[in-house]
């Protein structure tokens, strides 16, 4: 999910959280499938195969812009899911940046990315003429 809304904002994480992030949006919920996008750095994705993928869900459902109703559980598994695919072919641009819904839990919310997936192929096909 990359959040669809019109307006996101840009975040910066705390100093000791640097390391590990790239870069952080949260998206403002104006639309059912807004969130969070996180892009862990090489270090980052080492940090959240451990016990800072509770650190880093911790983080973002504290901070302000966080509008999610998920369980601090949900959100660490989806983190911790995607560093350790982030290095999987073809599905490694896919699991980092991680990106997290507010409202549509883990693993659900892949389940249900995947008609707009296949939408989007099949909409991106060239038209014979």
């Amino acid at each position: 999910m990359t959040p669809r809304s019109s307006q996101t904002v840009s975040f910066d994480p705390p100093p000791e959280l640097q390391p590990y992030i790239e870069y952080v949006t949260f998206s403002l919920g104006d639309s059912g499938a807004d969130g969070v996008s996180l892009k862990l750095t090489e270090a980052g994705v080492q940090y959240a195969r451990g016990f800072g993928t509770r650190v880093l869900a911790t983080w973002l459902m504290k901070e302000p812009l966080w509008q999610g109703t998920r369980s601090l559980a949900n959100v660490t598994s989806e983190i911790s899911h995607h560093a350790w695919c982030a290095h999987f072919p073809l599905i490694s641009a896919r699991a980092n940046p991680v990106d997290l819904e507010y409202f549509e839990p883990w693993p659900l919310s892949l389940v249900l990315a995947i008609p707009n997936r296949i939408r989007a192929l099949i909409g991106s096909k060239p038209q014979k003429t």
